[in-house]
């Protein structure tokens, strides 16, 4: 099982043009009551989350996306989870965990890949590489023009805020559990959005 704890990131850092503030319209109160109830996915929205490239940790498929609700906001950094293989690794669900802002699958209309995610080999890298320390992981990206970012992250690594000038698209490797002096930036801000199968599903 996973640990719950997350690195909790700054104010300063964002994931796009979402603030640590914006998180917290979708923040959830911790629930003491009985499991959440989650609707499936449209089938519609299921073929483009198969469209994004996922990353995977053990037994878990993340696949990074940006999102766009239905009143036109966009979250460019939603990690949408099947809730049967999101559970068996976390343990508690994101409405029962303040650290895991969520936002609701009937309130998204598209789903596209995130701008702000590691290219999945190199993700994929990382969690091989396991977490660096109880509930974190700590890593150097090196991008395309040599330039080297030390992050400061939860267990799910893949959103990443580049250097300025630079996207997450530019990094071409990782240097797990290095960087822990250099580490100025944290886990940006990011929303996790699950569903229970898939509607129309034959």
């Amino acid at each position: 099982m996973r640990s719950n704890q997350r690195v909790k990131p700054t104010a300063a850092i964002s994931c796009g043009r979402i603030q640590h503030q914006a998180a917290a319209a979708y923040a959830p109160s911790v629930s003491q009551t009985a499991m959440p109830i989650f609707p499936p996915i449209k089938s519609a929205l299921y073929e483009q989350l198969r469209q994004v490239p996922a990353s995977r940790d053990g037994g878990l498929e993340y696949r990074p996306c940006a999102v766009t609700l239905d009143d036109g906001r966009e979250l460019p950094c939603v990690y949408v989870v099947d809730r049967k293989s999101y559970i068996r690794v976390w343990g508690v669900y994101p409405e029962d965990d303040r650290g895991k802002p969520s936002v609701p699958i009937e309130s998204v209309r598209r789903i596209t890949d995130s701008p702000n995610r590691l290219p999945a080999r190199l993700a994929n890298e990382l969690y091989r590489a396991g977490e660096s320390g109880m509930g974190y992981t700590v890593f150097t990206v090196e991008f395309s023009n040599r330039a080297c970012q030390a992050y400061l992250t939860g267990n799910a690594v893949d959103f990443i805020d580049p250097p300025t000038g630079l996207r997450a698209s530019d990094a071409v490797s990782v240097r797990p559990h290095e960087g822990r002096q250099e580490a100025k930036q944290r886990s940006v801000d990011y929303y996790w959005c699950l569903y229970d199968g898939v509607e129309n599903a034959g």
